[in-house]
C-alpha cells in the first residue's frame, strides 16, 4: 500500500480547535507502527503550481491565499485560520 503525506500538513491552530490537524502525524506513525506501511511506503508530493491549482480554485482566491488576503468571514467559511503553512 502506498500513502501520501507530507511532515509539513501542520497548521498552528488555536486550542480547542475542533479540526486536530495532529490526527494526520499521528496517522502515519500508527500505520508504520503496525507494519500497515514501510517508510518507502510514504510518498511526499510536491507543491503544485498555480495552473494545477487552478483546475479547482478560482484565481481569485488563490491570490488571497498566497497574499494573507482571506476575510475574517472567509476564514471562518474555510474553518482555518490563514498562516503560511496553510498556503504552503
Amino acid at each position: 500500500m502506498k500513502c501520501s503525506y507530507h511532515p509539513s500538513y501542520q497548521v498552528a491552530l488555536p486550542p480547542g480547535h475542533p479540526f486536530p490537524m495532529s490526527k494526520y502525524s499521528r496517522l502515519v506513525d500508527q500505520l508504520l507502527t503496525e507494519g500497515i506501511l514501510a517508510a518507502g511506503d510514504i510518498l511526499q508530493p510536491e507543491p503544485l503550481d498555480v495552473p494545477t491549482l487552478e483546475l479547482v480554485h478560482t484565481s481569485e482566491y488563490l491570490a488571497k491565499l498566497a497574499s494573507s488576503g482571506l476575510s475574517a468571514a472567509e476564514q471562518r467559511r474555510l474553518g482555518l485560520p490563514w498562516s503560511e503553512a496553510l498556503w504552503q
